[in-house]
């Protein structure tokens, strides 16, 4: 009798296992297909962020952001000129128009998807981050580029220099170690990471649409 309702348990625990899993699948199932009512671009500048969403504007049905510009064009100040004001004052206004936008995207769940870009620097803002982990059917892509690609990037627009790289005796060597500490917060916040090195934005954008289960539009 003791060997067979050893057997019996352990049978038991085996079909616990299998129940529980055949569970966890089919929810797993249908939050996958469930579409994200906000996709925030994120990544480091000039890794393609805001042709990247031009991109996906051009191939699936959705609306379209660019979090700087409408900081720029709410304050009527850019996010350098807010930023050189004082860090704290930028990372402010970067919350407050990002709080905006999510709450405004919460009560108009029928709409489109949007497509949100936004600035490099907005995963070191701990107000921001916070919405955007709080925020349900948001889905964070990050696009990575090395440090190396974005300092080249960076020195093609020389009067473009991010704020926190102006009147620093290395500006390289900062922004170096900068890119790689962000670059580690943005793979952990990031529902996905795509390698934007040495891609277009178009096989940036289908790479996305692949992950996210949205179709492609038939006139293109």
């Amino acid at each position: 009798m003791g060997k067979s309702y050893s057997s019996l348990t352990h049978f038991d625990k085996n079909c616990q296992y299998h129940i529980a899993e055949v569970i966890f699948l089919y929810y797993y199932d249908k939050i996958m297909d469930e579409k994200p009512q906000v996709i925030l671009i994120t990544g480091p500048k000039h890794c393609g962020k805001s042709s990247v969403t031009f991109a996906l504007r051009h191939f699936i049905k959705c609306r379209s952001g660019d979090l700087d510009s409408i900081i720029e064009k709410r304050t009527g100040k850019t996010p350098r000129e807010l930023y050189l004001e004082s860090p704290d004052i930028f990372k402010i206004e970067e919350a407050a128009k990002l709080a905006f936008i999510l709450k405004k995207e919460a009560k108009n769940c029928k709409a489109e998807p949007l497509i949100l870009a936004t600035g490099g620097g907005i995963i070191d803002n701990h107000k921001a981050i916070k919405l955007i982990k709080n925020q349900p059917g948001l889905f964070v892509v990050y696009l990575e580029i090395s440090a190396k690609s974005a300092w080249s990037r960076i020195k093609k627009t020389p009067n473009n220099m991010p704020a926190y790289l102006l009147k620093k005796s290395n500006p390289e060597a900062l922004h170096r170690i900068i890119h790689e500490t962000r670059a580690i917060k943005y793979r952990k916040l990031a529902d996905i990471t795509i390698d934007a090195n040495n891609k277009t934005s178009v096989e940036i954008a289908n790479e996305i649409i692949t992950q996210t289960g949205f179709t492609m539009r038939h006139n293109v």
